[in-house]
């Protein structure tokens, strides 16, 4: 009787974080957007303050390296902090409204850029994103 008993509450404890780590593997948007999306963003862009013709532009890669939270950026840190976009680590596809999303690596998200009237194009309130000539 003891055994069954331990089995029991063994499995009680691990069947929640089975589900715990089942629903953080969907709040990241990986597992719900097809690779095929995420492969048709990739490649180099260049992110533009949203400041008029006075705004700088740094040159970033969006890749399809996955890692922690999304798949991985690649920009010089030095251009991000003069345009105050540091830290972005990874992005990722939001499922539910088409928005490219930055995070940090922390997994918190620094911008998210909508889908524009020009495909080439995603913007917010600071930035802007255009794939590089």
């Amino acid at each position: 009787m003891k055994p069954v008993l331990l089995t029991a509450a063994l499995l009680a404890l691990i069947l929640p974080s089975a589900a715990s780590a089942q629903s953080t593997k969907q709040e990241d948007g990986l597992s719900r957007v097809g690779d095929a999306y995420v492969a048709r963003l990739t490649g180099t862009y260049e992110l533009w303050e949203n400041i008029g013709d006075d705004g700088k532009m740094c040159e970033l890669q969006l890749t399809d390296t996955r890692t922690i939270g999304g798949y991985q950026v690649k920009a010089d840190p030095t251009c991000l902090k003069e345009i105050n976009a540091t830290g972005l680590f990874a992005w990722f596809l939001a499922p539910q409204d088409g928005h490219v999303v930055m995070i940090d690596a922390t997994r918190k998200p620094l911008m998210r850029l909508r889908p524009s009237d020009n495909p080439r194009y995603f913007d917010n309130q600071d930035f802007y994103l255009t794939r590089a000539p």
